[in-house]
């Protein structure tokens, strides 16, 4: 991940296990175990985990991901009642502004290639 700034005290995110109950769309999953859960988020030493730290996130919950099938690439996740959408090749995240996660389902239940669509503010 990028490395733009150095944290004084690295912080330790903690991820949560998701309690939403839906049927993600088409090509995606909200298996955590088919989302790499383990692998892309709980390692210190895993992408996410030091997207987490760059964000300055304590809490993260994946929600849902591209299949495993579709590569995994594509991640939603919610920290602080925000959520987020980030992009492991890209190497990049954005947050979803001023929309609530009914919303970002509905859409991608529509057309998957329209999340993108959605209000998004670049993070990293």
């Amino acid at each position: 991940m990028h490395r733009n700034r150095e944290l004084s005290v690295p912080l330790r995110p903690i991820i949560k296990a998701s309690r939403l109950k839906f049927d993600p769309p088409k090509g995606w999953t909200n298996d955590p175990k088919e989302m790499l859960v383990e692998e892309r988020y709980k390692n210190a030493d895993s992408e996410g985990y030091e997207l987490l730290q760059e964000l300055e996130l304590k809490t993260a919950t994946p929600i849902m991901s591209h299949t495993r099938q579709n590569g995994a690439t594509l991640h939603i996740f919610e920290s602080s009642r925000k959520y987020y959408l980030w992009n492991v090749i890209e190497e990049s995240a954005s947050r979803f502004v001023n929309t609530s996660f009914e919303e970002i389902l509905n859409t991608m239940t529509q057309d998957v290639g329209r999340v993108r669509r959605l209000q998004l503010e670049n993070c990293v």
